[in-house]
């Protein structure tokens, strides 16, 4: 399956559409984009489709804004939801910050996740806990490794986004 943003309506496909590098770990937010980030809100982001599941709808908010750098307002939601999607947020960002105990610890809570499954399909070997130890160990070293990592971190985003986008619309 291929990520195409056009499947999640025209405001979630704008923000997902915005060209922004793959950070494994903080990265640095479009200062310019923090004007905007008031758009992110559930009714106008979801404004074409009828929400089912509002925790899954901020859990694509969560995506979108852990995507642009915005950890901390990515935080602010995924700690709010008390699912195991927005545990996998959560999870995600602590990667990120680096706070790898973290991390694992949100890790753990997110149990046998559907994402977790497919990308252990599609990366013989992952599991959320390793890739943690692997995005620790390729971080700044410019190593080919750090491109393996950003890729499957690129991946992870997509499923989960779909993922939750899937739970959140009727």
């Amino acid at each position: 399956m291929s990520f195409n943003p056009d499947d999640y309506g025209p405001v979630l496909a704008e923000w997902l559409r915005i060209k922004h590098p793959v950070n494994l770990g903080p990265g640095q937010p479009d200062e310019s984009l923090r004007t905007r980030l008031g758009e992110l809100t559930i009714d106008h982001a979801f404004a074409h489709a009828e929400v089912r599941d509002a925790e899954m709808a901020k859990a694509c908010l969560s995506g979108v804004l852990l995507r642009l750098d915005f950890l901390d307002e990515s935080h602010t939601i995924s700690q709010g939801i008390d699912n195991s999607t927005g545990s996998f947020w959560h999870g995600i960002m602590h990667r990120r910050e680096p706070d790898y105990g973290n991390g694992k610890y949100w890790f753990r809570s997110v149990g046998r996740h559907p994402v977790l499954a497919k990308l252990a399909n599609e990366y013989p070997g992952f599991t959320a806990e390793g890739f943690i130890d692997e995005v620790a160990r390729c971080t700044g070293t410019g190593v080919t490794d750090e491109q393996r990592c950003q890729q499957i971190q690129q991946r992870e985003f997509e499923l989960l986004f779909d993922f939750s986008y899937r739970g959140a619309v009727v």
